[in-house]
């Protein structure tokens, strides 16, 4: 039976298997533009209907100032929470139990751990906000995702590191 199908999934999984469907992401390097600061500025959406980000992937320079301009018109609340390397799931299984928490909400679903690193509050349908912090001084791969509960699963991408000069 479909009940027993999904049963170990989240609701988040579910609604976007059977309502949604694969979407493609575009995966690229957004355009940097300069800044008075001279900041990577990264333009970063969410899908309207799809819970997913529209980039997959944006590259930084280790230790350079970054500006992420994100921006929800989706018909509900969505973050973006940028992790340490190989923690997404740590942090997101974090988030879920949040979801159980009186203060939850009010922490914007954001778990209180060393293992988040940069995150923007929950954003309301049709708001925006800009993130601003330098990057990491080591290279890798930071993933990011949205820690509404369940979200995380769907909704993530990654931060790419490089050595700046």
């Amino acid at each position: 039976s479909q009940d027993s199908l999904f049963k170990n999934e989240s609701l988040a999984v579910v609604f976007v298997k059977n309502y949604m469907g694969e979407q493609g992401l575009r995966e690229s390097t957004p355009e940097s533009e300069s800044s008075a600061q001279d900041a990577t500025i990264v333009r970063i959406k969410t899908i309207k209907n799809v819970m997913k980000y529209d980039i997959s992937k944006f590259v930084v320079k280790a230790g350079k100032p970054v500006e992420i301009i994100f921006e929800n018109p989706d018909f509900m609340q969505h973050n973006l929470v940028i992790t340490k390397p190989g923690e997404k799931e740590k942090v997101g299984l974090a988030a879920d139990k949040l979801a159980t928490d009186p203060k939850g909400a009010k922490m914007n679903y954001v778990p209180n751990m060393p293992e988040v690193l940069f995150y923007s509050p929950l954003l309301d349908p049709d708001k925006s906000v800009t993130m601003k912090f330098t990057a990491p001084n080591k290279p890798g791969i930071y993933p990011f995702i949205c820690t509404f509960p369940g979200h995380w699963r769907v909704m993530q991408g990654m931060m790419k590191v490089v050595a700046g000069n």
